[in-house]
């Protein structure tokens, strides 16, 4: 079986050390608020939600299959008692605009805080890192296990069309993708021809260019919000997500990233009014913004989503397990057809990823696209291991304190939908993993 250790490619390597020496937020790869609570052993996850009173009812906080791939969503308390930038945000601006709410009735919305009683040193693995860019074979693997759990002559033709259209995508897209395993004769505008051909019939690849317009953004804003984030320890989020939410208003429902499909001109037009408005970049050139974006773009897909193997003429489901794996993952629950084996394979999926973080004594997970503060714990780990509170935000100074200890353990089982940042208390069932 594959493993979900993030693995660094010599190439990805070499970008990852550009960010870390080169831009100026990418220090916070190596050295953040999430960071900081380690060595200082006082960890608390926080958690936004508007279930709390279900979840004290049932006594059971479930994590969500759309989150660091199986775990409680959640961001690191700041050190200085005050919650991270993307909680902020996400309260103040990303669930009034989903649940179509006024800033004053964000009161409805309610903060649990996990503190990991857990003793980290620099020699054990409870902190591990995450990126879910490369968990296309073991997603492959998973799907042919919850195939061959539903073996019958009616199911397989429900599955064999399942796995040609997901055949359809890559046939349709193989021009494109096999140009980026070398781009470096193709001119931008070429490429971005071909991009944007290609994730219109492949949506998957709406993740890569929301990632990789992060790597651009993120970590090379340079405003004044920006550097007191950094001075935190946090990459300043709302620059970021602002300008999806204008490339792409319909984002607001769900944050389905299969629907972040916008021209690279229409990206470049909003950055420049962006830059203009908030003074983002020190510099901002098209060009060189165009040619980051194929360089960065196409080395992920090739990468991470391809697993550095060219598609042949005559494909097959397994032709490319990394990427089938990867559209599988993100089709299966479009798929009305697929709906009554999708709990299984996302189950399947979520034990497969615990007791992988198990074996290795994972207890928070740290998202490592990029050092957004997204985090989350593994839900096998014992309870002994974590108290879970309720938080309290002053309104005025914004530091958060602890409120009453909550009679409430972390689920072994998935909460029925994604949602962001906010636990619902619908679980498909309670596994006893």
């Amino acid at each position: 079986m594959f493993s979900i250790e993030s693995r660094h490619d010599p190439e990805e390597q070499k970008w990852l050390n550009y960010f870390y020496e080169c831009t100026p937020n990418g220090d916070l790869y190596a050295h953040n608020s999430l960071h900081a609570a380690v060595e200082k052993e006082n960890i608390v996850l926080v958690h936004a939600t508007q279930s709390l009173d279900s979840i004290k009812r049932s006594g059971l906080l479930y994590p969500s299959v759309g989150c660091l791939g199986a775990t409680i969503y959640a961001t690191p308390l700041n050190l200085d008692g005050k919650l991270h930038n993307f909680t902020q945000y996400i309260i103040d601006s990303e669930i009034p605009a989903i649940n179509r709410i006024t800033p004053k009735e964000t009161k409805h919305i309610s903060l649990i805080g996990i503190k990991v009683k857990t003793k980290f040193t620099k020699t054990n693995k409870s902190l591990a890192q995450f990126n879910y860019l490369y968990l296309g074979p073991m997603q492959f693997d998973i799907y042919i296990q919850t195939k061959r759990n539903f073996h019958t002559s009616e199911h397989n033709v429900v599955f064999g069309e399942f796995e040609n259209d997901v055949v359809h995508q890559i046939q349709f897209a193989r021009p494109f993708l096999n140009i980026c395993s070398d781009v470096a004769a193709i001119p931008n505008d070429e490429f971005f021809s071909g991009f944007e051909a290609a994730v219109g019939v492949m949506p998957l690849l709406g993740y890569v260019y929301f990632e990789t317009l992060s790597e651009y953004v993120q970590l090379l804003q340079q405003d004044s919000d920006s550097v007191t984030q950094r001075e935190r320890g946090e990459l300043a989020i709302k620059h970021l997500k602002d300008l999806v939410y204008t490339l792409t208003p319909s984002l607001s429902d769900g944050f389905d990233l299969e629907k972040f499909q916008p021209s690279i001109d229409a990206v470049i037009d909003a950055l420049i009014i962006m830059n203009k408005e908030r003074g983002l970049f020190v510099d901002f050139n098209e060009y060189s913004f165009k040619t980051f974006m194929k360089k960065r773009l196409s080395q992920t897909i090739w990468i991470k989503l391809m697993n550095k193997e060219i598609i042949p003429d005559n494909i097959t489901f397994d032709t490319n397990i990394s990427l089938s794996g990867h559209i599988v993952h993100r089709l299966i629950g479009d798929k009305q057809s697929m709906r009554p084996f999708l709990w299984d394979y996302d189950m399947l999926r979520a034990e497969y990823i615990w007791s992988d973080w198990s074996q290795r004594g994972v207890i928070v997970i740290e998202n490592t696209v990029l050092p957004r503060g997204e985090v989350g714990i593994n839900p096998l780990i014992p309870p002994k291991e974590y108290e879970i509170y309720e938080l309290h935000q002053d309104v005025k100074s914004g530091v958060v304190t602890f409120g009453e200890r909550l009679n409430v353990r972390i689920a072994k089982a998935l909460v029925d939908g994604n949602s962001l940042m906010g636990s619902s208390n619908n679980p498909k069932k309670e596994n006893t993993v």
